[in-house]
């Protein structure tokens, strides 16, 4: 034993030969462990619902800052409903003087036409939005929430990307309407020459509606408006008709709260 070396230096020399001996004895303690283990942490991850690209990226997580999500269906339920909905025809104090009242199916009236009407336009759309608001007529209406029974059809339908749907909405002796549900912009949208879908301008003046909707979304909802204009155009005399506005909101998961305020502690 050389007494010339200090503690330090023999504590390392050991040190050294040990590793040594478990390098050379056993090679996969080392050279297996760390991508078994990256392999096993993507594997949870992934049986989890979350995707890590690899063993790069676990190394990096520790410098992240900002996490950035999809809202729909991970921070919320991805089930969106019908949460709230404004009726402007309920300020008609004479039924008999406005034509869109006139002959309705039995279960319409002046205090849920916006949403039947908004059903039937949604109908065929795959949209999540239309989704909530066809659930809701179906719970309010039946199964026959469009009143096809009573002899109501719904035909040219039509979904503007961006902008919301339009259809065709015609019952006889109620008359022949277009509905259309959506933005702001699109249901209030000047007729083209023809009053039927294709080109539009929107109205740049404050539109009925434009102070429910902003309320809805200050309380967390999506809005959309409802209107209608008959069938047979007269750029003299018809024009699109806001008769309603939707609140749809999609639920925040149980634990989500709980989630974020762990990320933000970290």
């Amino acid at each position: 034993l050389n007494r010339d070396v200090d503690n330090q230096e023999r504590f390392f020399i050991a040190l050294m030969s040990a590793i040594s001996v478990v390098v050379v004895a056993c090679p996969c303690a080392l050279g297996l462990a760390t991508p078994t283990a990256v392999m096993v942490g993507t594997g949870v991850g992934a049986t989890n619902g979350l995707l890590i690209k690899g063993g790069a990226v676990l190394e990096e997580a520790h410098k992240v800052n900002t996490v950035i999500f999809d809202k729909t269906g991970t921070l919320t339920t991805g089930r969106a409903i019908l949460d709230e909905r404004v009726e402007f025809m309920e300020n008609v104090k004479d039924t008999n003087s406005e034509k869109l009242l006139q002959n309705l199916p039995s279960s319409i009236n002046k205090h849920n036409i916006s949403l039947w009407l908004a059903a039937c336009a949604e109908m065929n759309s795959e949209h999540p939005l239309a989704g909530a608001i066809v659930n809701s007529a179906r719970s309010s209406f039946g199964s026959d929430y469009t009143a096809s029974k009573e002899g109501v059809q719904v035909s040219d339908s039509m979904v503007v990307p961006g902008e919301g749907v339009e259809a065709l909405v015609s019952r006889e002796n109620w008359g022949q309407w277009r509905v259309r549900v959506g933005k702001g912009s699109f249901v209030d949208a000047a007729p083209d020459a023809t009053g039927k879908h294709g080109n539009f301008v929107s109205t740049p003046m404050e539109r009925i509606g434009d102070i429910e909707i902003e309320r809805l979304r200050s309380d967390g909802h999506v809005g959309v408006y409802v209107s209608v204009m008959e069938e047979f155009f007269s750029s003299e005399t018809h024009q699109r008709r806001i008769i309603g506005v939707l609140g749809i909101v999609d639920s925040i998961e149980a634990d989500a709260v709980t989630m974020v305020s762990a990320l933000k502690s970290m």
